[in-house]
């Protein structure tokens, strides 16, 4: 855990620095040493350690906020919640944990919502209908 100010001057290009205001106090907790089950989130927590999570009091809200950063490969990007950014991990680690249920499918998603959709093929639900045929 590291503790700094944030001076966007010095910080350009820097995308969580961009994105919190200036002067604020901000914590720096790295992936390597943050361990994510400790979030809340007990189903499906992505392996890894390419994240920072920035932690800072929002002056304009008057509310703490975090700021989950994806540093996999350079990827870079910035997310506020646990489970989008749980998803966006898991197109990083090639994880896979909702898998299909029926009988002989093999198909496995890294979300729950397109497991969803999948599921609709075999209970043939039509997400949509055309009012012209149909």
């Amino acid at each position: 855990m590291t503790r700094f100010n944030v001076n966007l001057a010095e910080q350009s290009g820097s995308e969580p620095a961009e994105m919190i205001e200036q002067e604020s106090l901000v914590i720096l907790h790295e992936g390597h040493s943050f361990d994510l089950n400790k979030v809340g989130i007990k189903k499906h927590v992505p392996n890894t350690s390419s994240f920072n999570i920035y932690e800072f009091f929002c002056v304009t809200s008057k509310k703490p906020q975090k700021l989950l950063h994806c540093s996999f490969n350079e990827c870079g990007k910035i997310f506020r919640k646990w489970h989008n950014f749980f998803d966006h991990l898991r197109i990083h680690t090639n994880e896979r944990p909702y898998c299909c249920h029926y009988e002989g499918c093999e198909y496995k998603f890294n979300q729950k919502a397109n497991l969803n959709k999948h599921i609709e093929i075999h209970e043939g639900r039509k997400r949509f209908t055309c009012s012209q045929c149909s």
